[in-house]
């Protein structure tokens, strides 16, 4: 008796199991014809290119040709190169400066620049990557994306990478995206989850990485270098300096009275893609809403108190300013709509420091003579932008490489 039950109920099981396996079989061919005929049911989503997902030299050889110099660029979409050809950015740039007037390539330069690294990213990309091309050097180039807030930090990323359950939610996620009938559904059901989100939904945001782990993350970097047998420099970037000089010069023109002209520079530097200050914005509102500009005024004051309470942060908020707690102040202050907090310069010192500290050779990008005609948005350079960096970097690689000594870092 026990027997048949058992095997009545496995025979339902599998029945069950077969039904809804030829279900969703089903399900997901007539959801690939619907979407096949009906494309725009499902609004597209801007996916960044694959070209921009790996290094420019992710695949280069890893065998040291002998008599030859070889340097690794790590670093984040500025030394990518971002928005301009793989032989403009500055990597390939200094090589081209370095083996100029020579019967041979002496100078080798692999650039592993991945867009949106921080100095988290970096330390991976050093261990994983970078050390296996065995570099005579090493450059380092991070802090623009360090300073961002996101839902969870670089470093509990990372932990969390490692795990099983982990690993496993993102094999699902991948599976699935792939799935016209989740595509379907996510689509039907998107209006219904914005929502909830809107009226419910709550968000905790914190930096990617804290200023004391960005320090952490600079010295790990000289260590493992070191540890490995190659020597190390810092480029520290800066960011367009348009943004506070047209701040300066805008929010100046507005207290003297004239808002047209306040209203001319501001919307010159709301135009710059990647500002992420609330002050310019707040004078915008001001001098818009003086000329009566009420649409602009209304949606440049909106910008400028989303931005002074989540900052900075460069992604478009779906949430209350209300209901999104951060984590974390630099100066434990929160900032008002008309304030200017440099941020960046607060990494850029930090990498000072650590340069000064540990006796790493630094090459600041200001000293490249770089002007707001050599950027296309906040950070980013364009060619003539790269090819200043290059010749910057040249000379201080050589005299590196022929007399400098590798870095001494405690352990």
């Amino acid at each position: 008796m026990t027997r048949a039950l058992t095997r009545k109920t496995a025979l339902r099981l599998s029945s069950a199991l077969l039904a809804t396996v030829v279900f969703l079989l089903v399900a997901e061919i007539g959801s690939f014809a619907i979407l096949a005929i009906w494309p725009d049911l499902i609004p597209k989503r801007p996916r960044a290119p694959r070209s921009v997902l790996i290094s420019r030299d992710e695949h280069h050889e890893r065998e040291k040709p002998r008599f030859r110099q070889r340097i690794v660029c790590i670093g984040d979409s500025c030394t990518y190169g971002l928005g301009v050809k793989a032989r403009e950015a500055w990597p390939a740039r200094l090589e081209e400066l370095l083996n100029r007037n020579r019967g041979y390539r002496a100078y080798e330069v692999i650039n592993l620049g991945l867009s949106g690294q921080s100095s988290q990213d970096g330390l991976a990309r050093l261990r994983q990557a970078a050390l296996k091309f065995e570099p005579d050097l090493v450059i380092a180039s991070f802090g623009h994306n360090d300073k961002w807030r996101s839902v969870i930090s670089d470093r509990e990323k990372a932990r969390r990478a490692g795990t099983l359950l982990y690993r496993g939610s993102v094999g699902l996620s991948r599976f699935l995206r792939r799935s016209s009938l989740f595509e379907l559904l996510q689509a039907m059901l998107a209006p219904f989850q914005a929502s909830f989100r809107s009226r419910f939904g709550r968000m905790e945001v914190r930096y990617r990485v804290p200023l004391h782990q960005y320090r952490e993350n600079l010295a790990a970097l000289a260590w493992e270098s070191e540890r490995s047998g190659s020597k190390i420099a810092f480029l520290d970037l800066v960011e367009n300096p348009a943004m506070a000089a047209l701040t300066k010069l805008g929010a100046a023109a507005y207290l003297e009275g004239d808002a047209a002209e306040a209203f001319r520079l501001l919307q010159r530097l709301s135009k710059i893609p990647g500002v992420y200050q609330p002050r310019p914005f707040h004078f915008l509102a001001l001098a818009a809403a003086r000329l009566d500009r009420e649409k602009l005024a209304a949606a440049a004051a909106e910008k400028a108190r989303r931005f002074a309470h989540v900052f900075p942060y460069f992604r478009e908020l779906d949430l209350p300013p209300g209901r999104i707690r951060v984590v974390g102040h630099l100066d434990g202050r929160i900032l008002g709509r008309e304030d200017w907090f440099d941020i960046h310069s607060r990494y850029r010192e930090a990498m000072r420091q650590v340069a000064k500290e540990l006796e790493i050779p630094l090459v600041d990008a200001w000293d490249a003579g770089l002007e707001a005609a050599d950027f296309y948005d906040y950070c980013h350079p364009v060619a003539m932008g790269h090819e200043k960096l290059a010749r910057l970097l040249a000379p201080v690689i050589r005299k590196l490489l022929h007399h400098g000594k590798l870095v001494t870092v405690p352990r």
